[in-house]
């Protein structure tokens, strides 16, 4: 086999590969350039801390409601660094996180040619990261999620070279890495769980030069330094008191039956995540089955076929209920980064509605029964890594214990002898072991556990899924090529369509806040959603305290209008707002509604409900 390739050579192709990966995203950004960028979802938070730092020179995080929003303390600065070449606006701000979604996937195609994979399966892998909707949608946010998975890719490529070349440099560089992506969202700092598990099961068998302790330390230290700088309050005054928001309060039978629907929406984003490289996975089973011995290929047929036909069972037990939608946890549903909230809160049914923008039913259950069939792919592999690594542990450890009669080596899952897949089978198995132990520590802690929380393990899954290819030996076909590309092709076209949509919608809502303003109404005066509220509440109270007088949710209280998906009661129809939908080929309404007067018997009661 080949030796792993190093990441700069040819260079010219690799910057060649490298500038590829960015062009879907800017493609978009400037094609979509006439919609503005407004705030959307929890923007506001993220957002308006950069306002402040770039026009003020003030680095102060947002509140919700008095409580800090998070600790985006880097996405921040990533931020102010972007609003300063390009002066501030949220076009500035959603290629901050362009430019870092470039950054991950730059990052992940390089793990592909650290590892020995050629040209074209590298960007495959690449672009299975830029093209994720989660990461694409939310590229056109600035939200942290894109961000945070970014630098979570950028550690496991230094962690990649790390081990490969036996460098503490690039140990330390990984630890820089996640504590970056630590100070973009705190849970990313289970990510050093992967290096460090392997830097010890490599050590337990001599086969590292890196030092165990001095290659802990090296690991530790700048994330353990990071973390006591946030938790000192010298940067961020306080981060606990968001714990509640998403620690769940539920206890016994309901808490378990949480857990069990979290975990299979989880297994299903697992499939999801893996749907692109499916052809390949596929390809390498058929064209490695022969080369593997017969116990082997019983594990790990065994394996995908439980695997399957665990995840089968809900599915087929609600008659196709239980598939790829919000109801298993996933924001992806519509395509959209989130739920939409606009003055519709009190009827979460509307949280992710367009106004009937969306996939029926059947397309999300024919997507859920691939995505189970691609976690079964998956599973296989998984199985045959473990094989692969306890017999390449075992006969290590023989050889430091038994005298040998000749020089030994290493065997990989494809059967042939090579020295350096030895680190590739480790680094492997330490990425899967850490997104499985965080994976129960999410389930355990954690409810509502979106989708986009999983974000958290998708590079270092997909790294190890590229590891996993090169040790089998495999090579692809042009077949399996081609196929992979109309898969990338596919769901680049979904990534467009509901981005357009989603910025589209959202730039209709915006301008009819901004007549409102123009026409002289005051921010209490309209209840335009819950980030629109959000963003001109921070511009009067950067703790986001309720209002004198208005304790309602997302200070609504005292609006006289609002926008919303639907009828609402208490409310007359003021205008209706049109915009056009590439998903469904029409145009959809918004409605912009007026508040009834208020009967003069009506109860306390009834006035608190017509002011949710």
């Amino acid at each position: 086999m080949d030796k792993p390739a190093k990441l700069s050579t040819p260079k010219s192709a690799t910057a060649i590969d490298v500038m590829l990966l960015v062009l879907p995203s800017l493609a978009v950004w400037l094609a979509f350039a006439d919609l503005n960028g407004w705030p959307q979802n929890d923007d506001p938070y993220y957002g308006k801390p950069v306002q402040w730092l770039v026009e003020e020179g003030q680095f102060q995080l947002a509140a919700q409601k008095g409580e800090l929003s998070a600790s985006t303390v880097a996405h921040v600065v990533f931020g102010a660094a972007s609003s300063l070449l390009f002066g501030f606006s949220y076009r500035s701000l959603f290629l901050a996180c362009i430019v870092q979604q470039w950054i991950g996937a730059s990052a992940v195609y390089g793990v592909g040619r650290v590892s020995g994979l050629g040209r074209s399966v590298s960007l495959v892998l690449g672009f299975t990261f830029a093209l994720q909707p989660l990461i694409f949608g939310n590229s056109f946010t600035f939200m942290t999620d894109t961000p945070a998975a970014a630098w979570v890719a950028v550690a496991c490529l230094a962690s990649s070279l790390a081990f490969t070349r036996g460098s503490r440099i690039w140990l330390l560089t990984c630890s820089l890495a996640v504590a970056w992506a630590f100070w973009i969202r705190q849970t990313h700092l289970l990510v050093l769980g992967a290096p460090l598990a392997t830097l010890i099961s490599l050590k337990l068998v001599r086969r590292t030069s890196i030092p165990l302790v001095s290659g802990a330390l090296t690991l530790l230290a700048p994330a353990v330094v990071a973390l006591g700088v946030m938790e000192s309050g010298w940067i961020v005054e306080s981060t606990s008191d968001r714990m509640h928001t998403v620690v769940s309060d539920v206890e016994g039978v309901s808490r378990i039956r949480q857990m069990i629907v979290a975990a299979y929406g989880m297994c299903l984003n697992v499939g999801l995540f893996g749907l692109p490289l499916s052809v390949l996975l596929i390809d390498a089973i058929v064209s490695r089955r022969s080369t593997m011995d017969a116990t082997r290929r019983r594990i790990c047929g065994a394996a995908a076929v439980a695997a399957v036909l665990l995840l089968a069972a809900p599915f087929v037990m609600t008659q196709g209920g239980a598939c790829v939608t919000n109801s298993t946890g996933n924001y992806i549903q519509n395509g959209h980064a989130g739920p939409v909230f606009m003055a519709d809160m009190d009827e979460p049914g509307r949280w992710g509605t367009l106004d009937g923008v969306e996939w029926p039913l059947t397309v999300w259950q024919i997507l859920t029964v691939a995505v189970i069939l691609v976690d079964g792919l998956i599973v296989w592999w998984v199985a045959s890594l473990m094989t692969t690594w306890w017999r390449a542990w075992q006969r290590r450890a023989t050889q430091h214990t038994e005298p040998s009669a000749g020089p030994q080596q290493d065997v990989s899952a494809s059967g042939e002898s090579d020295e350096q897949e030895f680190e590739l089978v480790h680094l492997a198995v330490g990425s899967f072991a850490m997104s499985a132990v965080g994976a129960v520590v999410l389930l355990l802690i954690v409810d509502p556990l979106l989708d986009r929380y999983l974000l958290l393990f998708f590079a270092p899954i997909l790294c190890a899924m590229g590891m996993i290819l090169r040790i089998s030996g495999w090579r692809p076909s042009r077949m399996c090529m081609s196929c992979t590309s109309v898969l990338l092709i596919g769901l680049y076209a979904f990534n467009v369509v509901y981005t357009h949509d989603l910025l589209t919608w959202n730039d209709v809502r915006w301008r009819q806040v901004q007549s409102w303003r123009n026409a002289g109404l005051q921010p209490s005066e309209f209840d335009g959603g819950r980030d629109v509220n959000a963003w001109l509440r921070l511009a009067e109270d950067r703790n986001s305290h309720d209002r004198p007088g208005d304790t309602s949710p997302w200070w609504s209280g005292s609006a006289r209008l609002c926008i919303t998906v639907g009828p609402r009661h208490g409310w007359e129809e003021h205008a209706m707002l049109k915009w056009h939908s590439w998903a469904t080929g029409r145009d959809h309404h918004l409605y912009v509604l007026r508040k009834l007067p208020r009967k003069s018997g009506s109860t306390a009661a009834e006035a608190s409900s017509e002011n949710l």
